[in-house]
């Protein structure tokens, strides 16, 4: 979306595939040549410092070492930069998604809840703190949004692959 508005995009991931994906998107759209892929970690991304104006890490920061990955962020950002993050939360005020919860944490102990999902009282010292031993500020959180993120299934089949493509309950499937 933001390469057809006409900005530069980098997209950066670990996962070749995905990148791939990302390029074949990017042409299909005709931005191709306004989206450059880069294969590498969301801690150690080679980009060049202060290049980029707005980072978005969406669904993936909890993967992701974060006293590194917010250092990064702070040295590839520009100075007035911004660091987007976001993540897709199962609304655990519903009976039976809370009951799913507790079942994914009972078969995978290394599943947390409180960080696989965004949880300001978990995150926000982790993402205000000072980085790199004390010598970078931490981050200012401006907002924090939840939107309804509403999804049906079609019937236990239906929800059972949707389960599948969570890999922390497919790691417990396969254990």
């Amino acid at each position: 979306a933001m390469a057809r508005l006409g900005y530069d995009v980098v997209a950066v991931d670990c996962d070749r595939g995905m990148l791939q994906q990302v390029a074949a998107s990017a042409a299909a759209a005709g931005v191709g040549d306004a989206v450059r892929c880069v294969e590498a970690a969301g801690e150690d991304t080679g980009l060049e410092a202060g290049s980029v104006q707005l980072a978005t890490i969406l669904q993936a920061f909890h993967w992701m070492d974060a006293p590194r990955t917010l250092r990064e962020a702070r040295r590839y950002l520009a100075p007035r930069g911004v660091l987007v993050l976001a993540w897709n939360d199962r609304c655990l005020e519903t009976g039976w998604v809370c009951e799913l919860e507790a079942l994914i944490e009972k078969y995978n102990p290394h599943y947390d809840r409180h960080l696989k999902q965004y949880d300001p009282d978990a995150w926000t010292p982790v993402l205000t703190q000072p980085l790199g031993g004390g010598d970078l500020p931490g981050f200012e959180l401006v907002a924090h949004r939840r939107y309804a993120n509403d999804c049906s299934f079609d019937g236990a089949d239906g929800l059972i692959a949707v389960l599948r493509t969570y890999s922390y309950v497919a790691k417990a499937l396969s254990d």
